[in-house]
């Protein structure tokens, strides 16, 4: 199946106008959760809704990953 995407550069905005990434569907949900956690942490985006009006929160999605 295609993945879309939107190319994003990180390296040069502080404030990305996300509010929310929800992730998956996948088969290891808390491991692409804290990769995703960890890139926004490498770029310096906060990920904490108390500590910055402009902070992203993760979820993972609630659809089911289909394996077939």
């Amino acid at each position: 199946m295609l993945i879309p995407y939107f190319r994003l550069p990180l390296a040069s905005q502080k404030v990305l106008g996300i509010e929310q990434i929800i992730i998956g569907p996948t088969p290891y949900p808390g491991q692409s959760s804290h990769s995703v956690e960890g890139l926004l942490l490498k770029h310096d985006i906060s990920t904490a809704k108390g500590l910055s009006q402009d902070a992203v929160t993760t979820r993972c999605s609630e659809i089911p990953y289909r394996s077939w």
